[in-house]
Order: structure tokens, then C-alpha cells, then sequence
């Protein structure tokens, strides 16, 4: 493994192809294959699924159901670790209570609860993964910066 990498709603979104939330989707997929291919390891967000899951529930028409069953498909493989995502760990009671207690100052940065959850689960990886680097991967400029140096 070389980097560890974690996947924001903006660029999941161009993976899964999500009409109107794609326009990306050229250069995340060939960023996945080369990442992939670099061993590098994808982490997906708890919030990036929850906020993936509502804009597919917005898809207008009966693709929906299309979209909806390949995302269902997408997260099942990474809740069990199938390539190329794993998901990231459930928050406890403990966590969840301390995410919550860092909200009013992160929502003054103009960062929604998502925003902030991603960013702790990043600092929770660059724990656990302490001779990796890792970055989360996001078309959003207020995400984009973080990265720890190896």
C-alpha cells in the first residue's frame, strides 16, 4: 500500500457516474486506475455515503432505481472490504459525542457535519496508518489541503 486515500462525496459521486454530479468522471476514473494500480488504498466515508445515497434519491425518472441498486452494490463491496474501497470505521457514542462538541466552530468555517466527520476520520487514519500517507480526495477546496507528509 502507498497512500491511503479518503474519498469525499465530490469525486464518489464521479465514480458512481451519479447524472449531474459527474462531471469529473474522466479523471477520477483514470486517477483510480492509476492509484490502483499503485497500490494505494481507498477509504469510504460514512458521510460520503450518506450524502451520496440523498443525491440519488434526487434522480429524476425510474433510473433511479439503477443508480440506486450500483450504489447498493458499490458500498456492500467496500462494508466487506472487497477492492478497490473499505470502508472507514463506525463512530461509537464517544466519537460521535466529540464530533459534535468540534461542529458549532467547524460550521463557523462554513463546513457542514459531513465536512467535519470526513476531516476526523482522516485524522483518526493518519493515526492508524502512521507510515502511510493519506489525503482525502475531494473536488471541494476547504477539503482538498489535507494530507499528512510521510
Amino acid at each position: 500500500m502507498n497512500d491511503v486515500v479518503l474519498l469525499d462525496t465530490t469525486v464518489y459521486m464521479n465514480v458512481l457516474d451519479i447524472p449531474g454530479r459527474n462531471q469529473h468522471k474522466n479523471e477520477v476514473q483514470e486517477e483510480i486506475k492509476t492509484r490502483f494500480s499503485a497500490h494505494d488504498c481507498f477509504m469510504l466515508p460514512l458521510a460520503t455515503v450518506w450524502e451520496t445515497g440523498a443525491f440519488i434519491s434526487r434522480i429524476s425518472g425510474s433510473s433511479r432505481r439503477t443508480y440506486s441498486q450500483d450504489f447498493v452494490d458499490n458500498v456492500t463491496k467496500a462494508i466487506n472490504g472487497e477492492l478497490p474501497y473499505k470502508m472507514t470505521s463506525l463512530p461509537d457514542r464517544k466519537e460521535l459525542l466529540s464530533w459534535l462538541n468540534k461542529f458549532p466552530d467547524a460550521a463557523m468555517q462554513g463546513w457542514s457535519f459531513s465536512d467535519l466527520s470526513i476531516v476526523e476520520e482522516y485524522k483518526k487514519a493518519c493515526e492508524l496508518y502512521r507510515a502511510y500517507r493519506v489525503r482525502i480526495w475531494s473536488f471541494d477546496s476547504h477539503l482538498q489541503g489535507f494530507c499528512n507528509v510521510r
